[in-house]
């Protein structure tokens, strides 16, 4: 967008000069907007010759040849026009992506797009909450790629519910986190439900690993069992070591589960 802004800059710099000068522009006899070939051209160079107070407009391509101007500007032209042709597409696919939000009734995401945007401007996006942001980000791929699946829509419904009821969701998850039971310490055997799975990256190569909330309210975080098939919202019973958060009392870490049972 930064390349469409200094074309209209560079507008408004010659219309300036061209009503300082009162000169016009020189005649030619060829049908085209280049005054050196006659050929039609989207990109053009004007010229301005102080002796007869008039400006020569010249296509890009054959101005590069007149060996006048500005050297090193030239040499940026090709990646001015592809930062123009960017800028172009960046808004024909937010006219597309808004189009398919509107259709799957999900235009709340479109606003919250925007107002997300805003906040990136003020360099205030790390600030906003993790539903705001995911929301920003699905919709800027929309942008750039143009199609969601099912699954990316249920989900993108999921968040826009998280921040539309953040502040019930955040006083809710608070007052749970106010009655759960502090993380115990050794070893103990934990009942409860599968809240994430994923893949983190060691020294040694990669594990699975999962988090857990306990049926008394604590949470802890280790080593995802590898014997038994597991997802989500699984619940699961298993004996391991394990070691309170120094941030945390509710919150614990866990190493080598044993006994591993899904419930």
């Amino acid at each position: 967008m930064e390349d469409v802004f200094s074309v209209a800059e560079e507008r408004r710099v010659f219309r300036e000069h061209f009503e300082r000068t009162g000169g016009t522009f020189s005649n030619h006899e060829h049908g085209g907007n280049c005054y050196v070939c006659g050929a039609n051209c989207i990109w053009d160079v004007i010229f301005y010759h102080v002796p007869s107070n008039a400006y020569v407009r010249v296509g890009s391509d054959c101005a590069e040849k007149l060996g006048m101007g500005d050297v090193e500007l030239f040499r940026k032209m090709e990646q001015f026009k592809k930062g123009v042709a960017s800028a172009l597409e960046f808004k024909a696919g937010k006219a597309k992506a808004k189009i398919i939000l509107d259709q799957a009734g999900l235009s709340e995401a479109w606003e919250l797009f925007n107002k997300m945007q805003e906040m990136y401007e003020q360099r205030k996006g790390g600030q906003q909450s993790y539903a705001l942001r995911t929301i920003h980000d699905m919709v800027a791929k929309l942008i750039q790629y143009g199609g969601f699946s099912e699954k990316q829509i249920e989900f993108l419904k999921k968040l826009i519910y998280q921040e539309k009821n953040r502040e019930v969701i955040e006083a809710q998850r608070a007052a749970e986190k106010a009655q759960a039971a502090d993380c115990p310490r050794g070893k103990v055997q934990i009942s409860g439900e599968i809240l994430k799975i994923e893949q983190r990256e060691t020294q040694w190569g990669y594990r699975d690993v999962m988090t857990v909330k306990s049926e008394s309210g604590f949470i802890v975080w280790g080593s995802a069992p590898s014997r038994v098939e597991i997802k989500r919202g699984d619940k699961i019973s298993f004996v391991a070591e394990v070691e309170p958060s120094q941030q945390d009392p509710k919150f614990g870490f866990y190493k080598r589960p044993a006994k591993v049972v899904k419930l």
